[in-house]
Order: structure tokens, then sequence, then C-alpha cells
């Protein structure tokens, strides 16, 4: 009797309490939300059953009352309740604790739950009933009987307002028995249950499910009219093993065993990784189906030998909860197919599957790698004698390695394997080095390398590159670090130096470090493409199978479009900038004995679309050769002709003109400054090259609309007048250096030649090898009436602004008389100022009538306005001027007099007679 006492006890339940607080809903019905209540009221109480008298106890009359633990609690409330007129029922649900305690909390309202709707009621359970029978021997006799576990609530208040309610005193279950009468034969049987997990991430396993309650639904005479079906529980140890000790009528008729689950697996704390090193908490469950492989008829049992209902294997469910859909809860993380969780029955040995993979990633701009960190691998498996593919997931190593166990019946098995593309859809990308910006898109395999003759579970290593949905144009799908050969493992570095036209000024040209730009280079299979350093400098590795290897590489990027930042210098003296779209077009200079890695330098000239009317395309700063390292400046002057008022020329610098010139084979562009005095650069290959230096044939003439031309005598308003610029005379200083072109003098020649136009100014007369300069003086006087003495008589005054042309020993210059009547002008010599010059001044004769005051009686005051025209005396002609004694001045002394011709003959005219005085003063 002892020995039956002994084996029944381990027929108790023992079950673990959880799932407080957890709410379900009812498949059947659509969902009511219940989120935007924020009234609540708790409902908790305790609850105990009886299981008759202590079997190990002296006291053999003490009733036993033992907690109703890990026993389900559901509260039905109507969904009237808390929407009038709404269908269906809400049902919460729980579980009580290790005590038998449980506690629920619900949404309520101000007014209340109305008991008449609501009811609460807990699940029904077997468990052993023990009796005191009588003492025997001196031994206490008990008698077990199996009986089943039901409880009724006492009534609820009839409104469960806010707030808590609590049942005052324990609720007791009531009992039934079962008759088990003539089952006196004993079965043991076993099994071990096992929980998935996530040891880190994407990498499952399972641990043993300790302390977990195991119900077997046990069916005896199942084809009897009146089969007895009977649930038995037992609980697992730390190793997820059990073994529970059922009755039997006898071995050979045995019993069929209907179903076996395991209770109590529920889950409000586990553990899943979202990412490598980083975890959430989910609620849910271990899955509570039935396990497989039932029901079973268990006949002809041999006796007292246990029965191993194998090993069963729990995956996580992210929100289950007597059927809660777990697209609710599991996160987009989630999968249930981890290659660790993967169990078959019959395959209980294991293959293995390595490999890497590595996805395209970038470190910096323009700066391709692989990344070597963990991350999920996808593998489609055809296996366990399925004809249809199964997609398991793993995960990665640190260094992008992986190493899968796949459950198999011999470990010699071979199985159809694949690895897939990652599912990844975002990618960092670098718009600039310090901008990133994040990117859709795909992975797709680029390269997979097998080792040779590589088994079949041996899958290589795998490299996939990200493909942008929408790419942008910092995008560069053939970045260096992406390049992948077999076999090539050792990378050598090729460099080189890489540079971009700029304008520092007006059309000043130079080159910077092309900072930032992709460049591609290729080796006759594979493009390869790097950034250029802040200093200019190009580093690209390129894969190569021995260090000795020499490959031939060759400059891809020969031309970078869509340039539309270019800042151009529209004009000298000022900081007017244009900014122009056009392209770079690259010029390679590698000398011969340069090794095979090394790309010498690269320099990139700009080629503006469209091209503006100031834009200049070989800007001497701009031109390069191999083996030029050296520069030296080409100097010189631009002089143009100008008026500084009317009749006055002279030469001033050419500010800001374009100069062309032509030197050591390069043509070189720049310009003056402010003062038309000009440096422009010109490659050398010897710091002490002579290579001589030219002006540009395009440099004897000099288009403009702008010079500047004062319109008339006497005036101050001047007219922009167009035409060109002429060359006239080069000036270089005797003994100048190869590089040194002395100043350049121009002639003005006008499209249309405006009013009083003359190229005879004395101030644009240039000689080469001048030594002196000499000065002509001289002065306009015209016809006037004058009173002396009482009468009115003939004389001279002042003559401004008179035009006149002057010769000078043969040559004429054109001049004007300034306000006191003079005329002052200087002309270069070469060599001695000679003695005398002959001097001829011819004033201009005025070419309209102009008035004149006439006195008719040459007695009296009285005048009258005459018009006509003051003509030359041509009295200065061909004079002899000597040389004055202490300068180099000719000054004609006697005046170069107008007459005055009147129209008509007026009263009085033949009385003044000018010519009797023509050389007076």
């Amino acid at each position: 009797m002892n020995k039956l006492k002994s084996l029944f006890t381990v027929f108790s339940i023992v079950a673990m309490a959880l799932f407080v607080f957890t709410h379900c809903k009812d498949e059947k019905q659509s969902e009511l939300n219940l989120d935007s209540f924020d009234q609540f009221v708790t409902m908790s109480g305790k609850v105990v059953y009886s299981t008759g008298v202590d079997t190990t106890s002296t006291d053999y009359t003490m009733e036993v009352m033992k907690p109703a633990a890990g026993r389900k609690v559901f509260v039905e409330v109507a969904y009237a309740d808390y929407k009038p007129g709404a269908a269906g029922t809400k049902i919460f649900e729980t579980e009580t604790d290790d005590t038998g305690e449980f506690s629920i909390e619900i949404p309520t309202t101000p007014n209340g739950l109305a008991a008449a709707t609501t009811t609460i009621r807990m699940e029904e359970f077997t468990d052993f009933f023990n009796e005191y029978i009588k003492m025997e021997n001196g031994k206490p006799v008990f008698k077990t009987r199996l009986r089943r576990y039901q409880l009724q609530f006492p009534p609820l208040p009839s409104s469960l307002k806010p707030g808590a309610f609590s049942f005052p005193e324990a609720l007791t279950y009531g009992s039934t028995e079962i008759d088990m009468e003539d089952y006196n034969e004993r079965l043991t049987l076993t099994g071990n249950v096992q929980l998935a997990y996530e040891s880190s991430y994407r990498t499952g396993a399972y641990r043993a499910a300790s302390s977990r309650t195991v119900e077997l639904e046990v069916t005896y005479d199942p084809v009897s009219p009146t089969p007895l079906t009977v649930t038995y529980g037992a609980a697992t140890d730390e190793n997820g093993n059990y073994s529970i000790t059922i009755p039997l009528k006898s071995f050979k008729d045995g019993l069929q065993i209907d179903k076996v689950s395991i209770r109590g697996i529920g889950q409000t704390e586990y553990t899943h990784y979202s990412e490598p090193n980083k975890t959430k908490q989910l609620s849910g469950a271990y899955a509570t189906n039935d396990l497989a492989g039932f029901p079973i008829n268990l006949t002809n049992i041999i006796k007292d030998m246990p029965h191993s209902l194998g090993q069963q294997f729990l995956k996580f469910t992210p929100g289950h909860n007597d059927g809660l859909p777990q697209a609710e809860f599991a996160p987009a993380s989630w999968t249930d197919d981890l290659a660790g969780w993967e169990k078959y029955p019959g395959f209980d040995e294991k293959v293995t599957i390595t490999g890497t993979c590595k996805m395209a990633a970038e470190t910096g701009f323009a700066v391709g790698t692989y990344k070597t960190r963990v991350q999920t691998v996808k593998l489609n498996i055809t296996a366990y004698g399925t004809a249809a593919p199964k997609i398991v997931y793993a995960a990665t190593k640190s260094d992008g390695s992986f190493s899968i166990d796949l459950p198999a019946v011999k470990s010699t098995d071979a199985y159809t394997v694949a690895l897939q593309a990652p599912e990844e859809i975002e990618f960092l990308h670098y718009k600039s080095a310090t901008e990133t910006m994040t990117l859709k898109g795909t992975y797709t395999l680029y390269k997979n390398f097998k080792k040779d003759a590589a088994q079949w579970n041996e899958l290589g290593d795998h490299y996939y590159k990200f493909t942008p949905t929408s790419a942008p144009k910092t995008w560069h799908n053939d970045l260096a670090g992406w390049v992948k050969i077999k076999d090539h493992n050792l990378t050598a570095t090729v460099s080189g130096k890489v540079y971009l036209t700029k304008e520092t000024a007006f059309a000043t040209g130079g080159y910077v470090p092309a900072a930032n730009m992709v460049i591609k280079i290729n080796d006759g299979t594979s493009d390869y493409e790097g950034v250029v350093g802040e200093d200019g400098t190009l580093n690209i590795e390129v894969p190569v199978e021995r260090s000795t290897d020499e490959l031939t590489i060759a400059l891809a990027t020969l031309t970078i479009d869509d340039i539309k930042n270019f800042a151009h210098y529209t004009k000298g003296g000022t900081d007017d900038l244009r900014t122009l779209a056009g392209k770079y077009d690259a010029t390679q200079l590698k000398p011969a004995s340069a090794k095979w890695n090394e790309l010498g330098d690269i320099y990139y000239t700009f080629t503006p679309n469209p091209v503006p009317a100031t834009w200049q395309q070989d800007l001497a700063g701009w031109q390069v050769a191999l083996d030029h390292k050296f520069s030296k400046p080409i100097t010189g002057t631009v002089k143009f002709p100008v008026e500084n008022a009317f009749r006055a020329g002279a030469y001033a610098g050419a500010p800001y003109q374009i100069v062309e010139l032509v030197s050591n084979g390069f043509n070189l562009v720049g310009a003056t400054d402010a003062n038309g005095a000009f440096s422009i650069p010109v490659p050398l290959q010897y710091e002490d090259d002579e290579p001589g230096a030219i002006w540009n044939v395009s440099m004897n003439q000099v288009a403009t609309t702008s010079y500047i031309h004062f319109r008339k005598p006497g005036s101050n308003t001047t007219e922009a007048v167009e035409g060109n610029y002429n060359h006239k005379l080069d000036i270089v200083p005797l003994g100048s250096p190869w590089n040194e072109l002395g100043t350049r003098y121009y002639d003005f020649v006008p499209n249309v030649i405006p009013t009083y136009w003359s190229n005879q100014l004395p101030g644009w007369v240039v000689i080469a090898d001048q030594t002196a300069t000499i000065t002509i003086k001289a002065k306009v006087k015209k016809a006037v009436q004058k009173k002396e003495g009482g009468n009115w008589i003939a004389g001279w005054e002042i003559d401004s602004n008179r035009m006149a042309t002057v010769d000078v020993s043969g040559t004429n210059y054109d001049v004007i008389s300034n306000s006191n009547g003079e005329i002052t002008f200087t002309l270069p010599i070469n060599g001695a100022p000679p003695a005398n010059r002959i001097i001829t001044i011819t004033p201009n004769n005025d070419v309209n009538d102009v008035p004149f005051v006439h006195h008719p009686d040459n007695t009296k005051d009285d005048a009258v306005t005459i018009y006509g025209k003051f003509v030359s005396a041509n009295n200065i002609a061909a004079e002899n001027i000597a040389k004055d004694a202490d300068a180099n001045l000719y000054d004609v002394t006697k005046s170069a007099k107008m007459y005055y011709t009147p129209v008509g003959a007026p009263d009085g005219w033949g009385g003044y007679n000018w010519a009797a005085i023509v050389n007076n003063e």
C-alpha cells in the first residue's frame, strides 16, 4: 500500500503561474479596441483544492489543501458594457501563481460592468485524492482515487466599478471521483522537453524546459462503448526530463495516448535579438499545441520497462495567447526558421555548412569595403526528405564567416544548399566626406569564390554588392574596395597626383588638388574607383595574386562630365564671377621610367558649355608638359593710345588686357595688371632653360568697343568708339633677358571715323631707342578790333581751343591751343637735339560762321555783330626755329594769326588792316 501511495504522488499536477495580466481574444469574433479606456477594475482572489489526507503524516485525518497553481482564470465581459449595442464578448485571461493567487486588471467604465453580463471561471483539471481507510497491522491503509476538479465562483457584485474587487475568502475547487477500479498494473512513461531560445543574433538553440508541466491525455478501452479518458500530469526536472507512472488494467491490452501537451510555457520576457548585440523583450508563449506523433496505441507492453515518448522541441510564438494573432506582436526582425531550431524525428546527427557572407559598404566618401560584422545568413536548403526547399536563417561571426549545423540522419548526408542574397534594403552612403544618406535598394551576389575541390557543404566566400533603387549622382559602382578576384588576396597600391584647373583671378589659371574627386582606373579586366585626397594624392588598392605581379593600368576617367560649379572671372580688377557648367578632360603625364603602379601626374582642364565670350582656354597656368617641373615668368607691358582731353594724346598701360604669347612650344595666355604690366609663367624642363618668347600673332590686332574719344574742342564730353588697336612698335631695352618683352605700343583705328578724329597726336609718337625729348612751343591769336586813343583799330587776341596742325621738320602733328592760346607738346628723339627745327603752324579755319563785334565807324563806340569765319593767315610757314640754349625747347615766339572773313562787305570794314600787323605779337 505504501508503494502504491508513493507511486500516486507523482500524479499530482505541478504548474507555473504565468501570463499574469495577459489578455487574449476570441478568434470567432471581431475585436473591439479598448485602448482608449483609462479606468480599470482589478479582480483578485486565491484558489485551493483538497487532495484528501496527507499519507506521509501521522495525523491521518487532517485534510491537505493545496494551491491551484498554474491554472487559467478567464473573465468574460460583454462588449455592450463598453459600447452600447456592440456584439460579442471580450475574454481576459491570467493564471494563478505558485500560491494559487490571481490578479487581473480589466478596463471598466465609471458606472461599472454589470454582473449579469460579466462571468469569471477557471479551467478544470484532474488530480488524485487520498482517503484514510483503516489501520492494518499497525499501519495505516489509504485509498487513492482520481478526481476531476471544478470551481464554481460566488456571485460578483452588481457592478464592477473602477478600483479593486477581491474575493474575501479562499475559493475551493469541488471534485467528483473518477472510477478506476481494477487498474492495478503500472506503466512508466518518460520524455524530454526542450524550449527554443536565441543565444545571439540569428542564432537559435534549445535548452531544457525545467519545472514545466507535461499533461498526457490517456484513453482506456478506446474501442469500448464507454471508454475512460483521464488526463495525467508530471513536472519536468532541471534537464527537461519527465517521468510519469500511470495505472493499467493489463499490459496486454495497454492503452491509447491521445495527446501530450506542455502547460505553463507562457513568457513575458523572452529575449529576442533584433540586431547584433541589441535585444528586446517579447511576450508570448511556446507552442502549446499537441505534440506530434499522437495519438498512439500501446499494447502488449513489456512489464517493468519504461516507455519513452521521445524528445519534444517547442518554438516560441511572439504574442501568442490563446489564439491572439502573431502578426500583431512579432517584430519585423522575427523569424521562426532559425537554423539552430531545425529538428526532425530520426535526424539525430548533424552536418555543418560553412562559408562567408560579406556585404558591400562604405567607410567614407568613395571608400568601399565589405562588412564583416555579425549579419544575417539566409540558406535555401533541400533536405529532410522533402522535395520543396526551405529557407533557414543564421548569423555570421564578426569576421563574416558562418558555420551552421543542420540535422541529418547521417553525418555523411549531402543536401542541396544555396546562400541567398541578404534581405537588407538600406545602405549608408557617403555623399561627401562629412554628409551621409540612407539609400534604399537590394544586395545581389557579385562574386562567390570556392576552394578547389570544395565539398557540398563548403559554400565559399560570398560577396554582395548593393544596387540603389534610385542612385544619387555621388554613387559609384566600382569602388576599388569592392573589386574581388579569386586567389588575389594581396593588394598593390596604384598612386598618382590629380589636379583640377582653377582660375585664381581674371585670365590667371592654376591647378589645385582634385580633393574628393572620384577617379577610375582599369587593369584591362576590372575597373577601380578611388577618391583623391586633400593634397591631390590618389591611392587605389588593387588585388594581386603575388607581390611581384605587375598589371597594365590605364586611366579610365578621361572626362568628368556634368560639372556645374566652375568659377570664372569675367573682368579684370573686380571680383566679378560667373559659375560655368562643362566638363574636365584629362592630361596624364607619366614618365617612361615610371613603375606599373605609378600614374604620374593627372591634370584635368575645364571646357565650358556653352563657352562664354570671356573664356580663355590656354591660360598659362594651365599649361603642363612631361618633366617640366620648373617655370619662369615672361614679363612686359602693353600700352594703348588714349586721349586725356581733346587732341591730348598719350600712352597708358592697358589694364586687364588679355595677352597671348608663344614660348617653349606653349601658347600662353594671361592678362595685364591695372598698369598694363604682365607676368606670364612658362613651363621649363630645366631651371636654366632659355627657350625665348614671342608675341602670338593674335596680339597684332586687338579689337575694342570702348575707346574713349573726346568729341570736340572746348568740351569734356566723350564717346565710346569701336575699332582695333594695331601693333605699332615693341621697345625692348638692350640687354634684356629672353623672358623680358619690354613694352608693346599700339595705334588705334576706328571702325567709323568720328568727328575731329586724328592719328597725328604728338602724344602718340614713340620711337625705338629714344634718348631724349624736345618741346615745341607756339601760340595762336585771332583778329579783333580794339580801341586805341579814341579810335577803333585792328588788333589780336588769344585764340583758345583752336585746332591746328604743326609741321615739325616735315612731320605733321594735330594739336589744340589751350585757354591762353598756347600750343605746347613734346616729341621723342634718338640722339642729340638738333640746333634748329623747321616749323609750320596751320591753325584750322572755321567750318561754320561765327559772330564778330564790328565797329563800322572806328571813331565811335557803336558796334554791330557780323558773321563770318576765322581763317589762317599762314604767317608761320617753314620758320627756322633755333633750339633754346638752356633746354630742348623750340619756341615759336611769333604767334600764328587767324584773320576774320566776314560774310559780304560790312560798312567800314575796309578801315581795318590786319595784314599790316600780321607779324606783330
